[in-house]
C-alpha cells in the first residue's frame, strides 16, 4: 500500500472521529496527534480493511 494514501486514509478516520479539534489540526501536527490517539493501525487484504487500536 502506498504510504501516502494510507496516511490520508487514517487521517480522514480520525478526524472523523475527533470531528472539528482533528480537522483544524495543521499538517505539520498531524503526526504528533495520531502519536497520541494510536497504538497501530494493520492493513488487510486492501486500504479498505484498515484496523486501529486506540490509546
Amino acid at each position: 500500500m502506498p504510504a501516502e494514501q494510507t496516511e490520508q486514509t487514517v487521517w480522514a478516520h480520525v478526524a472523523s472521529t475527533y470531528g472539528p479539534a482533528a480537522r483544524d489540526v495543521p499538517q505539520e501536527q498531524r503526526q504528533a496527534l495520531l502519536t497520541t490517539v494510536l497504538a497501530r493501525v494493520s492493513i488487510g487484504v486492501g486500504l479498505a480493511d484498515l484496523h486501529y487500536q486506540w490509546r
